[in-house]
């Protein structure tokens, strides 16, 4: 009884996150003039969830907040009489910017050409993709740098404003994904006139 009331809630805490990624569906086929895919696209939104699942805790221990994981894991690194270990993932944070890099990219490119309802060439993408990923990486930093400060600013209002400053990341960063998919919109537009 107790495995099916924790399926269960899975499986609903799914199907609710989900919701989230057909918000975006439903942007992205807006912004492409094209008819919205409804319970049909429910299935893609939930596999993309289930991407966005796996990567964006990654994603954010690796980039967003690798000042502050770097500060705690050096304290450690000092206090502590296995030294090594802290160290290694000290490296492996500092080295991990171009993997994320790469995997932002697939992402947002797999974003733009699979989940609208038709289909769209990788080709036509790749401008509004790079658009994307350099403004989420820029953006990325410039909340990276405010984590930091924000972190550190005091035991309950550092908190606060982490968790704030964490939802503000996530709608600026889907406003730029809706950018670079108009982009890519009025590229194809421009090319077909």
């Amino acid at each position: 009884s107790g495995g099916l009331i924790v399926s269960v809630s899975a499986l609903t805490t799914l199907w609710s996150a989900s919701n989230g990624v057909s918000a975006i569906q439903v942007g992205l086929e807006q912004i492409a003039g094209i008819s919205k895919s409804g319970m049909k696209g429910k299935p893609k939104a939930i596999v993309f969830t289930l991407i966005i699942i796996l990567f964006l805790p990654v994603l954010l221990l690796t980039q967003l907040l690798q000042a502050p994981l770097i500060s705690l894991l050096d304290s450690f690194s000092q206090k502590l009489p296995l030294a090594t270990f802290p160290k290694l993932i000290i490296n492996l944070l500092e080295s991990s910017g171009p993997v994320a890099v790469l995997l932002v990219f697939f992402i947002i490119l797999l974003l733009y050409c699979w989940l609208p309802k038709e289909k769209r060439t990788v080709q036509s993408q790749l401008p509004g993709t790079i658009f994307s990923l350099a403004a989420t990486v820029v953006f990325t930093m410039a909340f990276s740098f405010f984590m930091g400060h924000f972190w550190k600013a005091s035991s309950i209002y550092g908190s606060l404003a982490a968790v704030f400053l964490t939802a503000m990341w996530l709608k600026f960063t889907v406003m730029i994904i809706f950018y670079g998919a108009a982009l890519n919109e009025a590229l194809v537009e421009t090319k077909n006139s």
